[in-house]
This record gives structure tokens, sequence and C-alpha cells, in this order.
């Protein structure tokens, strides 16, 4: 579990907080409610932190965040076994930018497959790990093509493309390629 790294007044510890035997209880009672008031900062700096909206039940949704956060019985079960090299993301992108090629160029899927093989991030994910299917990069990328374009994901990502084409903001797209290239999607 990676640790979260706190800034400003979360990461300052706080000074010893002791009441000496000898001290008045008017004292006591001053130092308790300082001791409260930075507290309560903290808290609502926490919060804000952690993402949750301050109302009624925020310490109470604060709690939640902080064991989903560190308390194993709180947090979601992991996959097990080896990460998927073709998540819903990359494939729905996939279809799109092979599309996209044999639009632009007017060429057969095999065409535009090799022609996605040499660019980025396509390039460094077919010689990170070689599909099982074929060792030819555009075959593999042709391959994964035709099993998955007509799948519902690949559909809604034509559609995303499409919008992003009338918007005229394909440029964001292509941003978003690149950002969210580990970007997984539950079925």
């Amino acid at each position: 579990m990676k640790k979260r790294k706190f800034k400003g007044k979360l990461a300052e510890r706080v000074d010893p907080r002791r009441v000496g035997l000898l001290s008045t209880e008017e004292y006591a009672k001053k130092q308790f409610a300082k001791w409260t008031d930075e507290d309560r900062e903290k808290l609502l700096l926490l919060c804000d932190e952690f993402g949750v909206k301050t109302n009624n039940f925020m310490f109470e949704n604060l709690a939640l965040a902080l064991a989903r956060e560190y308390v194993p019985g709180f947090q979601e079960k992991r996959k097990t076994g080896t990460k998927t090299k073709w998540t819903q993301w990359r494939l729905g992108m996939l279809v799109v930018e092979l599309e996209r090629i044999r639009e632009d160029r007017g060429c057969s899927v095999l065409r535009a497959a090799s022609i996605l093989s040499r660019l980025e991030p396509w390039a460094s994910f077919s010689k990170a790990r070689e599909s099982h299917l074929t060792p030819d990069k555009a075959m593999s990328l042709k391959k994964q093509y035709d099993m998955f374009k007509g799948n519902k994901w690949a559909i809604a990502c034509r559609g995303a493309f499409k919008y992003r084409v009338v918007m005229e903001t394909v440029d964001e797209w292509d941003a978003e390629l690149i950002e969210h290239w580990d970007y997984e999607i539950d079925e």
C-alpha cells in the first residue's frame, strides 16, 4: 500500500498535550478547548484531502474514507493474476484509431494496423508483450480489431470520437488516448 503524503498543517505534528498536575481547572479547560479547535481544523483539512463534503455526516464519511484507504476489511477485492493487456479502453481506442487511419488514407484494416503499430502508444505497447495470437504487431492489432469492432464499448468510443469531430476537439481526443492509457472499465 502506497503511503499518502500530507502537506501543510496535516504534515505538522502537534505539541505534547499534557496539563500539569498543578494547573488550575480554568487553565485546563482553556487548553482542552484550544486542542479541540486545533483537532477540528485538522479534521476539516483531512475531509478536504479525502474529498469529503462538509455536511452533518462529514466525520462519519471521513472515517469511512480513511477505513477504505487503510483497513483491508473496507477495501474492494483486487483482481488477481496477470494484468489484462487489452483493456476495454484500449480496445475501444484501437477500433477508433484504426478506423481513423482507414478513413484518412483509404487503406485496408491490415495496412492501417501496420501504420498504427509504429505510432505511440501502440508501438511501445506492442513491444512490451506481443499478443498470444501472433508475433506480428500489425496482425495482432488487426485480430484484436476484428474481434472487438462490434462490441458495445467500441460503438461507444466511435460515438465519442464523432462527437469530438463535430466539436472540433480531436486534439483533446488524442491527448486523452495517452493520458488514460491505463484506464480500466468494468463490464
